[in-house]
């Protein structure tokens, strides 16, 4: 199958009464978990690439291993590079087969952020590729599970300006939802959300869904999200699982029966997000 734009996996789900789960994988265990759970639900996913692991000694070979996963798989698979203000990175990156990147300049002052993004624009749409940008900053951290508080949400007439000078096709939200883990309960802000879809025509993205209860990602999804970001809960699913190493395993040094458990984990944690994906439709009946 070719390899998919984001925007073009989210109109693919769209079609097929469900948004884009985006998942981040850092080695091949998570990877093979993700792209069987997509393929067991015949749903269109987004494979996440780290900046940090796309720029550690085995980015590149990762990187790859998600565009021959994505080519092989028999859904619409979009592969994006993550949260990263580094052009030569996003370059380097299209180069080498990825579909989507985040031009995350939401650190910066405004007219850098919307540089970085434009910018960003004219070297993906050379590629057919998509990109996602962020204006108010999420915080956290995405490679860590810290937990940090809520900042101010997203502004909806500054989201409305930035749209249009960036030309970006998705936008990453701040509606309550942070990186990594909650310093307390998630109360996500739907009717920001509401006037966000209602001002703006483009996919809107919710970022560090790990956390948050079903019932408000649900909401989200009915109140205008067309894709969710998993990365924390799939790092503890598979940690958890290499806890359960067993005794034999370690004896006999059995990498194929761990392998397959860290990758069963990440699978099914996968599932139980692609599952909230496919309500949309539903709740709209």
């Amino acid at each position: 199958m070719p390899r998919f734009s984001l925007t073009a996996a989210i109109a693919e789900g769209v079609t097929h009464g469900s948004i884009v789960g985006a998942f981040t994988c850092y080695n091949l265990e998570q990877l093979a978990g993700v792209v069987r759970a997509a393929e067991s639900t015949t749903q269109s996913v987004c494979l996440l690439l780290a900046e940090g692991a796309f720029r550690s000694a085995l980015g590149p070979a990762l990187c790859r291993a998600m565009v021959s996963a994505a080519e092989q798989a028999t859904v619409p698979i979009a592969i994006q590079l993550d949260h990263t203000r580094d052009l030569e990175l996003m370059r380097r990156a299209l180069d080498q087969g990825v579909t989507a990147v985040m031009a995350d300049g939401s650190t910066l002052p405004y007219p850098d952020n919307v540089r970085l993004v434009t910018d960003a624009r004219a070297i993906a749409i050379r590629y057919g590729a998509s990109v996602e940008a962020e204006l108010t900053h999420i915080p956290g951290d995405e490679d860590r599970a810290v937990a940090v508080a809520t900042t101010t949400g997203t502004d909806v007439s500054r989201a409305v300006e930035f749209v249009d000078q960036t030309g970006a096709d998705l936008l990453a939200v701040a509606i309550g939802n942070v990186h990594g883990a909650y310093a307390t309960p998630p109360l996500l802000d739907l009717t920001r959300l509401s006037r966000l879809r209602a001002a703006l025509h483009l996919p809107l993205t919710l970022h560090g869904t790990s956390g948050v209860p079903d019932d408000q990602v649900r909401s989200a999804i009915v109140n205008g999200i067309q894709k969710i970001n998993v990365n924390t809960e799939l790092r503890r699913s598979y940690l958890d699982a290499a806890h359960e190493t067993t005794r034999d395993e370690l004896s006999s040094a059995n990498l194929l029966a761990i392998g397959a458990r860290l990758s069963a984990a990440v699978e099914a944690t996968t599932a139980v997000h692609l599952d909230r994906c496919r309500h949309r439709q539903a709740q709209h009946d």
